[in-house]
């Protein structure tokens, strides 16, 4: 569901209103700006990290004697209430007070100027800064000849982005029949989804149910744990654990090393091996129900009696959840399309690194729901940082198209698309008085029909050529079939084709 309040949506950069939106929970935290002793600090050498061409650095100067006065103001300010060891409380000299609270005063008061001159020269100066003064890195400078304090402010800008060309670029269109197979298939699976796990005396299978306890320790240290959790054997947040498990039986334990990578897209991971161990307390298999009228009782869409009117319900839901899904993926395949005949542009990586950050936090939270272990996810983690390099590319394509375009939404398409949404809420009145007042949800119904918009095109302007695939590939439960394709990070290359990633799809 493509739902403006969902907590896993979140705008691509630039998008809400021609407003960069970045930085937002994912800024890195700002470096202190003065030594211990209160004197502006050279920073330390980092690793060279590859080169950034949008890294921009800006730098300014305060008033030494000016900053100074600030700072002792605000010592005086916290003096009748400071115990200092040694003194009567509220009685410490202002010297001991500049040593003991000074270089973190110090710190605060320069970063609070730093950002605030920052943005009023940025806005003079009409540069489109990445994420404003939120995603700065600020770091002090050796004195000005006069002895005033100088602060380095590191920041990112906006890349230039050229309009896309469509001559080589052809759009994969799905084509899927949904027949008498496919009808029964669906069927089947309405009834695994509905089915009940019971337990069974024999070893572990793919799709089973494991009950466990389960530890994981990194050199010894505990890291992760819990007991009673249940877990279904072959989901693919833990393919490595459900590797490990097959086979195993009530009372047995197995031990498992989930090795973390150089490349492991989470650098607090890189390079880490986590060990687990997990013991079975019990496995159970589903059990699927009967096709009965109790059974047929469940579903409110079917409106004709028996195994005939739930058929002809099914083959109905199905017809039309495949037309919707292959028009997601259409869409889904024009905005890739969009990015891909736009030729290469450096991302900013404050972007990327908030996108990513966003994409893992989703994949825990999911775990979490499942009751999963964080050690798992983290092994069988996706690139993080290569689908967030994509999705920014594409938010800033659009963008740039918007722009070019001069597109902004109507009030009528807007108060449509948030009617379509409000239908899917028990009290849509007050889902949309709630919305008009929250710029973020607002935002987002702009974002929705800006893409779309975008999306459609970009389909109006490069080669389709059909793609048939089975239902199942159609609906996510199978990879979809090999299509030529490129990455959208790429330059433009003849034959070039666009294919969603396997996971498009999915309501």
């Amino acid at each position: 569901m493509n739902d403006a309040t969902s907590p896993q949506r979140s705008i691509p950069p630039g998008l809400a209103a021609g407003v960069p939106i970045v930085g937002q929970g994912g800024a890195p935290p700002k470096s202190p700006i003065v030594t211990p002793g209160g004197q502006p600090a050279s920073p330390a050498a980092p690793a060279a990290p590859p080169p950034n061409p949008l890294a921009r650095e800006h730098t300014l100067v305060f008033d030494r004697a000016e900053i100074d006065a600030a700072v002792d103001a605000q010592l005086r300010k916290i003096r009748p209430q400071t115990q200092i060891r040694g003194f009567r409380k509220g009685h410490a000299p202002m010297e001991v007070l500049r040593r003991h609270f000074g270089p973190k005063r110090l710190g605060e008061e320069l970063t609070r100027r730093a950002e605030q001159r920052f943005n009023q020269e940025m806005q003079k100066s009409g540069k489109r800064v990445v994420g404003g003064a939120g995603s700065l890195r600020l770091l002090s400078d050796t004195p000005a000849e006069n002895g005033d304090y100088r602060v380095r402010c590191g920041y990112e800008v906006f890349p230039e982005v050229q309009a896309p060309d469509f001559s080589r670029i052809r759009i994969a269109r799905p084509t899927v029949n949904i027949g008498d197979d496919e009808v029964r298939r669906m069927a089947e699976r309405m009834r695994n989804e509905h089915g009940q796990y019971h337990p069974v005396d024999r070893p572990a299978a793919e799709n089973d149910l494991v009950h466990v306890d389960y530890q994981a320790t990194e050199r010894g240290a505990r890291v992760d744990g819990a007991a009673n959790r249940k877990w279904i054997l072959g989901s693919p947040q833990m393919d490595a654990v459900s590797k490990a498990l097959v086979g195993a039986s009530a009372g047995d334990v197995r031990s498992l090393e989930l090795a973390h990578g150089a490349d492991h897209p989470d650098p607090e991971w890189r390079g880490r091996r986590i060990r687990m161990r997990v013991s079975i307390k019990g496995v159970s298999e589903l059990r699927l129900p009967e096709l009965n009228d109790e059974f047929f009782a469940r579903f409110e869409e079917i409106t004709e009696p028996g195994l005939e009117g739930f058929m002809k319900a099914v083959r109905e839901m199905t017809e039309r959840e495949s037309k919707r899904r292959i028009e997601a993926a259409l869409r889904e395949r024009a905005l890739a399309a969009f990015s891909m005949a736009t030729p290469p542009f450096p991302l900013p990586h404050i972007l990327v690194q908030t996108e990513a950050a966003v994409l893992r936090q989703q994949d825990l939270e999911a775990a979490r729901q499942q009751g999963l272990p964080p050690a798992a996810v983290n092994a069988n983690a996706a690139r993080y940082a290569m689908a967030a390099a994509q999705r920014v590319r594409s938010g800033l394509v659009v963008d740039a198209w918007r722009k070019r375009e001069n597109i902004t939404p109507a009030a009528r398409d807007i108060e449509a698309r948030l009617e379509l949404i409000a239908k899917e809420y028990d009290d849509p009145d007050e889902f949309k008085s709630n919305a008009r007042a929250n710029a973020e949800i607002m935002g987002n119904v702009e974002l929705q029909i800006i893409e779309d918009q975008a999306a459609e095109w970009a389909a109006s302007q490069a080669e389709h050529v059909d793609q048939p695939m089975s239902m199942e590939q159609l609906w996510g439960w199978e990879a979809p079939p090999e299509f030529p394709s490129l990455p959208s990070a790429q330059p433009v290359q003849p034959a070039q084709s666009v294919q969603a990633p396997a996971e498009a799809g999915h309501g």
